[in-house]
């Protein structure tokens, strides 16, 4: 009942079909502060009124907006008369990889899209929760704006990084971590200080009047930082048992932990496109299981201890497939650093808040506040020691994350012990790389989803080849992080052999100094090392032969093309060469091929009838983004390889697209 709750809202919710026809002049309300990042404002908005005529279906919508070339801080509360192009949200068809969309309906938004103007219409109002620590006092102040009050907006990309790659981002989200904490840390408090009062002669029993101060203060929490979906469903956890409690009643864990599940899907529909919701919840239900099956008594060290083994083992399978990448110094990263924050950063600074609130306190709020400030240093200077490249697994498929789940589980119950050993083989799977299982003398093409742009990954038998990178953008979002390292993870060993640059445009070339980083040892062809005509090299019984025009003029003919052969099946990457470029390099071309990248993403500038007569190909893809601006590809160039006879296939249709040497006649799309 709770999901299709869920399903009815997103689906009452749906963004109308008008919004990508024209921009739109609209009233905006910032919901959060939007501070200046890399020369753009992210804004998260409410739209107030709309002033263009035929949507108005989008009053009263949530979107998240870019607002580039903007150098000034905006508050929350801020009213904007703005002229805003605006996109539905749309996901990239890729195995594994972030889902875009899913996220932003996740978050309540029903478009995102970029501000082309715009003008406040009122003074900068303060914050409506008037909170937010100084950044010119304290050197650490994004990061304690994150952990304590959820404000990440200001948290820089090297920070994110540093946290991404031990493992430790939900550190920096509140979460059921910092309402746990933050109850536990007003419960102890008031319960000392009621204590020490005569009232047990009235008969206050002191532990009932420290929970009722504690979820009355959970409530102002909760309050204070937006009513976020993670906070939400942590409040409503604590509060749950905390409530049994108090009316001193014993209820199976598992009953409080469905209602607790339901009531969040029932406050808050929208969650359950969250990945972080049902990741929350499944890392609550495994943990109640493992002290379930043993009921042990810990100490402090070994219960963490304990309860790092067994997300380890319940939720790696489980985030290697919905996630991807799981760092594997994680439980080591988080056995360091967690309980610095859990005991210092988190409770010190709430201190240190609370008291910056009440008059003639301010000096003592401070000193709290540089202690949690120090605290974040010396957790900083714990993760920046771990390797930048560390092991990581991740991107495995379903039976893999079951095998490894059930292994798990198994190792976690009273099982006996030569039994639970026999159990973690179940585990090795997800250790291990995935194979690319390309036959020898064979290779296999994968069209990665990279929206308006391109980017291939060519797989023989021992060797990978990536062919262009995708795009990257201002707002630091990169094609090759967030759709061709996924491709590349799920469906071959973690390595690049050779990338090869067509030519040097965004959508083309973009992505390539963050696949420098994460992969030193490829060889770069096309980008710093120009491709000559007639480069070619031989892998495991395949031929790579480069063709370019070595006299073009635009960067678009200039296109370093590749010709793949195993002497059976071939197939060519046509770059964004035009129809003149084709006509010189048809003498060069091999006729009647299996397989077609088309020439600039179907414009119809190329593609002309004597290429497409000349290659006659069997298979042809466009890699486009959907509802591109450039229209491609076009229709009179589809049609035109449809009359020779090809199988024609379109990223922004099919999303991503495989086809095999061995396996001719067949084409496997993600969609």
């Amino acid at each position: 009942m709770a999901l299709r709750w869920g399903l009815w809202y997103a689906t009452a919710h749906e963004m109308p079909g008008c919004i990508e026809r024209q921009p739109h002049e609209l009233t905006l309300q910032l919901l959060e502060p939007a501070p200046v990042l890399a020369q753009r404002v992210l804004l998260e908005a409410r739209i107030l009124t709309v002033h263009s005529a035929g949507c108005g279906r989008l009053a009263s919508k949530k979107v998240r907006l870019v607002w580039y070339d903007m150098q000034m801080s905006l508050p929350a509360g801020t009213l904007l008369k703005a002229v805003a192009n605006l996109k539905a949200p749309a996901a990239l068809g890729n195995p594994g990889g972030f889902n875009f969309a899913r996220w932003l309906r996740g978050k309540g938004f029903v478009a995102s899209g970029y501000v082309k103007q715009a003008s406040a219409l009122n003074q900068a109002p303060e914050s409506p929760a008037g909170l937010q620590i100084d950044s010119r006092r304290y050197v650490h102040a994004d990061l304690l704006n994150a952990m304590l009050l959820g404000q990440r907006g200001l948290v820089s990309q090297a920070s994110w990084e540093v946290f991404r790659r031990t493992g430790t981002v939900h550190l920096m989200v509140i979460s059921g971590l910092h309402v746990g904490v933050f109850f536990g840390f007003v419960f102890i408090i008031t319960q000392a200080g009621f204590r020490l009062l005569p009232l047990r002669l009235a008969g206050w029993v002191p532990r009932r009047g420290a929970l009722i101060v504690a979820l009355a203060c959970l409530v102002l929490l909760v309050v204070q930082v937006g009513a976020n979906p993670p906070v939400v469903r942590a409040a409503l956890m604590t509060g749950g048992v905390a409530m049994l409690f108090l009316l001193s009643r014993r209820t199976p864990w598992w009953y409080v932990y469905a209602v607790v599940m339901l009531l969040a899907v029932a406050v808050q529909p929208q969650v359950t496109f969250q990945q972080g919701f049902w990741l929350s919840y499944a890392a609550v239900g495994v943990l109640l299981y493992a002290l379930g099956c043993r009921r042990p008594v810990f100490s402090a060290v070994t219960g963490l201890l304990f309860c790092q083994i067994t997300l380890l083992l319940m939720l790696t399978p489980w985030l290697g497939v919905v996630l991807g990448e799981v760092p594997l110094v994680s439980p080591v990263a988080n056995i360091l650093v967690v309980p610095l924050v859990t005991t210092i950063t988190i409770p010190v600074g709430l201190l240190g808040l609370l008291l910056d609130q009440l008059p003639g306190l301010s000096r003592l709020s401070v000193f709290f506040l540089s202690v949690a400030d120090f605290s974040i240093a010396l957790v900083l200077s714990v993760l920046q020691r771990f390797p930048e490249t560390g092991f990581s697994v991740g991107f495995f498929d379903w039976i893999t994350a079951v095998n490894a789940l059930i292994a798990g589980a198994v190792v976690l119950s009273p099982a006996p012990g030569k039994v639970k050993l026999l159990a973690l083989l179940g585990w090795i799977p997800v250790l291990l790389q995935q194979p690319a299982q390309v036959p020898a003398e064979h290779f296999r093409i994968q069209v990665v989803d990279v929206g308006q742009g391109s980017a291939a990954i060519v797989d023989t038998h021992n060797h990978r080849l990536l062919v262009d990178t995708g795009a990257s953008f201002r707002s630091g979002f990169s094609m090759a992080q967030a759709a061709v390292v996924p491709v590349l993870r799920r469906s071959g060993p973690n390595r690049i052999d050779r990338v090869l640059i067509s030519h040097n445009d965004n959508d083309h070339a973009g992505g390539l100094a963050l696949l420098k980083d994460w992969y030193p040892r490829a060889d770069v062809f096309g980008a710093g090392r120009p491709c000559r005509n007639g480069d070619r090299w031989f892998w495991d019984g395949v031929m790579f032969s480069v063709l370019v025009d070595m006299q073009a003029g635009t960067s678009n003919d200039a296109s370093c093309t590749l010709v793949v052969s195993n002497g059976t099946r071939t197939a060519y990457f046509s770059g964004d060469i035009s129809s003149r470029i084709e006509r010189s390099l048809l003498p060069e071309l091999p006729r009647n091929i299996d397989w077609l990248l088309a020439p600039h993403h179907g414009s119809s500038t190329s593609s002309a009838p004597g290429f497409v007569s000349w290659l006659k190909p069997s298979v042809v893809v466009f890699s486009t983004g959907r509802n591109n601006r450039y229209g491609h590809p076009r229709p009179l160039i589809v049609k035109r390889y449809l009359r020779r006879g090809a199988k024609v296939f379109n990223t922004a249709e099919h999303g991503a697209i495989s086809w095999s040497s061995d396996q001719p006649a067949t084409v496997r799309t993600f969609w």
